[in-house]
């Protein structure tokens, strides 16, 4: 259920928001100051509209697999630390338990995920003029510069998504717990649930983007550094603390606040769908009994239809009696 409803929510999520976050890619790691304008002139122009959408299949077969795997490692995450004590005392309350899990959810999600986070970043370069479709375009990265070339950036995102699903996740959920115990435990609604997710992601954007810009140019061989506070101090020190390292982050929260918002109110919809769905097709088929010696005694049944509610499942239909074959 939370696989499911975890990719569904990615995939309408990444399909709307898409142009954004195809502006917002550029910005990030381009090493000149770009402005959303050029970046949208140069996409059109090289393009047209559909450029806005490149490289959104990768982007789709990323996420949906990724949100399935992390919305599925947050729940499981978060009832195992519940009912373990393998927490410290200090850490085993609810909040501390909902900000953990969302950082090992997300790490989960991009260690299964990150070659397909890789080439989907590279695709969505403007730069990039590769027209060809996401296998193939795969495929040439591993056969030219090897298949180490799909974890470039490994290390830095791994980094980068501690923090940021555990802002995320964990503030959604400790958001959406307060709500329901306020209100003896009512589901919130829809606005209140695209609220709690469009804060959610403004606060976890906010304190990781600086780490963000680094792993996206670790993935394009922009700032190569393994260690990313490296690689950040060399932003920072080139291009400036805010102009570097907050490189798009207008931009980008244009693009966050739609995406978490329909994320997770896809999410919490389609998985309440699911939840419903489950109860109205829940009948239970209950075959009928075979009487009893007693029973079939005092209906005398014939030994033939003994037999058939004997086995009432069985491939072979049982052959009538010889004298209702006479009969007909």
């Amino acid at each position: 259920m939370h696989l499911l409803a975890g990719a569904i929510a990615a995939t309408v999520s990444n399909t709307i928001v898409a142009p954004l976050d195809v502006i917002r890619l550029n910005i990030m790691v381009s090493e000149t100051p770009l402005s959303a304008l050029t970046v949208i002139k140069q996409v059109n122009a090289q393009n047209g509209i559909a450029g806005f959408w490149r490289g959104n299949s990768a982007d789709v077969a990323r996420a949906a697999p990724a949100s399935a795997i992390r919305f599925y490692a947050f729940a499981a995450y978060k009832a195992k630390l519940s009912a373990s004590a393998l927490l410290p005392a200090a850490l085993q309350g609810a909040a501390s338990i909902s900000l953990i899990a969302g950082g090992f959810a997300g790490m989960t999600a991009m260690m299964a995920c990150f070659p397909l986070e890789s080439v989907r970043t590279r695709m969505a370069q403007v730069t990039d003029k590769d027209t060809r479709n996401l296998f193939m375009y795969t495929a040439n990265i591993a056969r030219t510069e090897g298949f180490q070339a799909l974890y470039r950036g490994l290390t830095p995102s791994l980094i980068s998504v501690l923090p940021y699903f555990a802002v995320r996740f964990g503030l959604y959920d400790i958001l959406k717990r307060d709500h329901q115990s306020r209100t003896d435990g009512a589901q919130p609604s829809a606005a209140a649930t695209a609220s709690f997710g469009m804060l959610a992601g403004l606060a976890a954007s906010a304190l990781t983007f600086p780490c963000e810009v680094a792993r996206r140019r670790a993935m394009v061989g922009a700032a190569g550094e393994r260690n990313p506070l490296v690689a950040m101090a060399r932003i920072a020190r080139n291009e400036g603390f805010f102009k570097g390292l907050y490189k798009g982050y207008a931009i980008n929260m244009v693009k966050v606040v739609p995406s978490a918002a329909i994320t997770f109110y896809t999410y919490e919809a389609t998985r309440q769908l699911l939840i419903q769905s489950k109860k109205d097709t829940r009948i239970q088929l209950k075959l009928p009994r075979r009487p009893t010696r007693k029973q079939r005694q005092a209906m005398m049944l014939p030994l033939w239809l003994d037999k058939a509610l004997a086995n009432p499942t069985g491939s072979r239909r049982p052959s009538l009696p010889a004298t209702l074959d006479q009969e007909q």
